[in-house]
């Protein structure tokens, strides 16, 4: 209900602003929320050739493609652009090794984590993304510790939320690990 007031109130926002990218940024993170991922798409699409286009719209977009299509193609596409735009984004760092780890393709995954120098235990996500290169490479003990370590660190900064959906990510890859080696 009040997902949809703000709605509302974006839909205002355009017809008084145009087609500014901060509304359309928002209006598609209320869309995405509401899991109308296709609706978050297709505001976020347009912006990309815009001057003013940011790596956060980037990032979300290869977040939606990913993880509310599961379209790690497409993903892997929009943030390989994003890439050449914001090389030094951690976020968009973190997003394309995502995908690449998604679509199986580990080599590139860790040479870009490695590139970056990001390092575990560094923040959230980044962790999270490091336990599961550790799990596509099989080492299924390093990557429990570091999905764990991702929760505990979302926990310490207040993200209770986010804490739980790592713990959810952590479960649901190494379920598909199971299923992938046929146990």
């Amino acid at each position: 209900e009040q997902y949809q007031a703000a709605l509302q109130i974006l839909r205002r926002c355009e017809v008084l602003f145009g087609e500014d990218k901060d509304v359309s940024s928002i209006s598609a993170h209320v869309h995405g929320i509401l899991g109308e991922y296709d609706t978050a798409i297709s505001e976020l699409t347009p912006l990309l050739s815009r001057d003013d286009c940011d790596a956060g719209v980037f990032a979300s977009l290869g977040s939606f493609l990913a993880d509310g299509r599961h379209d790690y193609s497409g993903a892997r596409d929009v943030l390989l652009q994003a890439y050449e735009k914001f090389p030094d984004d951690l976020l968009i760092v973190n997003n394309l090794a995502y995908a690449y780890l998604m679509l199986d393709d580990i080599v590139p995954a860790r040479a870009l984590l490695q590139r970056h120098h990001t390092q575990p235990g560094a923040n959230v996500i980044l962790t999270a993304t490091w336990g599961l290169l550790y799990l596509k490479e099989g080492d299924r003990q390093r990557a429990r510790v570091l999905y764990s370590e991702a929760a505990k660190l979302a926990s310490l900064e207040g993200h209770r939320n986010l804490a739980e959906s790592v713990k959810q990510k952590m479960h649901l890859e190494f379920a598909r690990d199971l299923v992938k080696r046929g146990h």
